[in-house]
């Protein structure tokens, strides 16, 4: 999700920075056409130098829009990345709390059980005249 959202503010960074485009090189057309009006040389002098601002102008504003966008971009990045670690160690969490309870249960069976094989006979110890013989375990 976050991912879709960094893609989205770069897609959106180049429309917004095409109008910024679009608008100024309509008022260096409006410059011109005014200028021209004067009786004033478009190509040189101040009103060069008007249109010229402008068109820096211009061109700021639309790297404004992209470093905005590379930024915003850059945060859902960043999220996206935390969502992918925090869904990892819940995973191990996961896995961890299985092994434990695997473990736990292994335990308890050792716990309860621990305590009657102590009483069957290994090996030598088992005879036939033990009153455990049949549950003779060989080593």
């Amino acid at each position: 999700m976050a991912q879709q959202a960094a893609g989205d503010a770069v897609a959106r960074s180049a429309v917004t920075s095409f109008r910024a485009q679009m608008r100024g090189a309509a008022q260096v057309g409006e410059q011109r056409s005014t200028l021209a009006s004067t009786g004033a040389d478009v190509n040189a002098g101040s009103a060069f130098q008007v249109q010229q601002d402008t068109r820096l102008m211009t061109q700021m504003d639309e790297d404004i829009i992209r470093n905005n966008a590379a930024r915003e971009a850059y945060g859902y990045n960043v999220k996206a990345q935390e969502e992918g670690q925090q869904g990892a160690y819940a995973m191990q969490t996961a896995r961890n709390q299985e092994l434990g309870s695997f473990i736990g249960g292994i335990g308890k069976v050792v716990g309860i059980a621990g305590p009657r094989l102590g009483d069957i006979p290994t090996g030598s110890e088992a005879t036939i005249d033990s009153p455990n013989a049949d549950n003779a375990i060989e080593a």
